[in-house]
């Protein structure tokens, strides 16, 4: 691999570019292989039917999940649900990206 490896080429071989940068972005599990996404930020968009989630790094989108009105719910009370348990375990307070907007 190298520095100059284009990001389709990364892909190909099951690495993750980020920023210019290819990184390993697999996962290895029961049922294979997933990637992997590095996100400091998040997009929305919503139709009738589906809710998608941008998963974004450096202002750049980097996967797309789409899902089900129900799972997306799902998906929100899991994480939040996720969180306070962290939250409780190591007493440590979760601040959310609009709780470090400045004022």
């Amino acid at each position: 691999m190298s520095v100059s490896e284009s990001p389709q080429e990364a892909a190909s071989e099951g690495r993750l570019a980020i920023g210019g940068i290819v990184q390993h972005g697999l996962i290895s599990t029961e049922a294979g292989n997933v990637p992997v996404f590095i996100v400091n930020g998040l997009g929305f968009v919503v139709s009738q039917t589906e809710m998608t989630l941008m998963l974004m790094f450096a202002n750049r989108p980097s996967a797309a999940v789409i899902m089900a009105p129900a799972m997306a719910k799902t998906l929100g009370e899991s994480l939040l649900k996720l969180v306070a348990e962290y939250e409780t375990k190591t007493g440590q307070v979760v601040k959310s990206s609009s709780d470090l907007q400045p004022a």
